[in-house]
């Protein structure tokens, strides 16, 4: 296999032909998403009761949004919530369930949220430093993989006031991040969403899957699936799948908290992985067909180093301890990726199927 040393320029440039076309011809994501500046809102819902039921069946309505606009002016939205996700909707985990905002159309029109339909909220789990540190390692690593191609989903940091209706509970502020939403993401990249709850590996385009294997394997993430869904779902578990017929399928990922570059307490490997702790890394990559961009992929992240270095460094939000543990699981990556035996060794020799 050849090195990505040997020959830079000609991964980088095969990588360029590779991954640049869908940037090329990328949307604008709308106006929420324009720029990496955090905003300020309160959301007033019956967070006593959506916390206590956690159905995620369930619609909240009468509960609103109030910004300030550009202007100064107070914007209030009526919107809808409901709880979301999997291991951290359970109780035991998290005190607060995660949250998806269903907007109203013709309210949110030429407001900062404009054709966005419903979005993610991530927040808190628990309220302590150490969560907050968890909260903005996972919006780090979205804004990372942002960095290294536009097939990925942008992220919007906020600070929020959680404000119970009828004002029978002490308002509650934090951080918390919106996350694109799929069909957004698909419109932006011109690409359709991929039906089915299996995807053959032959199925999928080998730069863009390459790209995604990597960077898994660099923040340490093996909680993830390109080629089955969970349960009766869509393809794929915590990667959304995109593409158009007769091309090759492109992957991209989300959910990042159990990474190892977090290392977060509840954090555990999938079963059947082989590793018993999250911030071991293991390569879940396959040999065919991302093996054949794996230089361009590792000549992409070798690129972007320094960037993605300043972005750990340069965050406000992120404690002192929780930037240097994340700055130390990057040098080690590095440490791998800059050395050709040990890319051999920790990465080649991993990939699955045949060789």
């Amino acid at each position: 296999m050849q090195t990505a040393f040997l020959k830079p320029c000609l991964y980088l440039f095969s990588a360029f032909l590779c991954l640049t076309t869908l940037t090329a011809l990328a949307k604008t994501p709308g106006p929420l998403f324009a720029n990496n500046d955090l905003i300020r809102f309160t959301l007033e819902a019956p967070f006593k009761k959506i916390n206590r039921d956690r159905n995620k069946e369930k619609l909240y309505p009468d509960s609103t949004l109030t910004f300030e606009d550009e202007n100064g002016e107070q914007v209030t939205l009526p919107v809808q919530l409901q709880v979301r996700g999997n291991s951290r909707l359970a109780k035991e985990t998290c005190r607060y369930a995660p949250l998806r905002i269903h907007f109203d159309k013709t309210s949110i029109k030429d407001t900062l949220f404009d054709k966005q339909k419903k979005l993610k909220l991530v927040i808190l789990c628990k309220k302590n430093s150490t969560y907050q540190d968890y909260l903005m390692q996972e919006y780090l690593i979205y804004r990372m993989f942002n960095i290294l191609t536009d097939s990925s989903f942008k992220v919007k940091i906020a600070e929020v006031t959680f404000l119970e209706t009828g004002g029978s509970k002490k308002p509650m502020t934090s951080y918390a991040f919106f996350i694109e939403d799929k069909k957004r993401l698909g419109k932006r990249l011109g690409l359709d969403t991929i039906r089915g709850n299996r995807i053959s590996y032959t199925a999928l385009d080998p730069a863009p899957l390459s790209l995604v294997t990597l960077f898994q394997y660099m923040v340490g993430n093996t909680d993830y699936s390109v080629l089955k869904g969970e349960a009766e779902e869509d393809c794929c578990h915590n990667a959304k799948m995109l593409g158009i017929e007769g091309r090759g399928h492109t992957p991209v990922p989300y959910d990042f908290d159990f990474s190892g570059i977090i290392g977060a307490s509840y954090a555990v490997p999938p079963e059947g992985v082989g590793i018993q702790n999250v911030r071991t890394r293991l390569y879940r990559g396959f040999c065919k067909p991302d093996m054949v961009s794996l230089d361009s992929s590792r000549a992409i992240i070798q690129s972007h180093k320094e960037a993605l270095y300043a972005l750990l460094e340069a965050d406000p939000l992120l404690s002192n301890r929780a930037r240097k543990k994340s700055l130390k699981y990057l040098d080690s990556y590095y440490k791998i990726s800059e050395d050709d035996k040990k890319f051999e060794k920790s990465v080649v020799k991993k990939c699955r199927g045949k060789k």
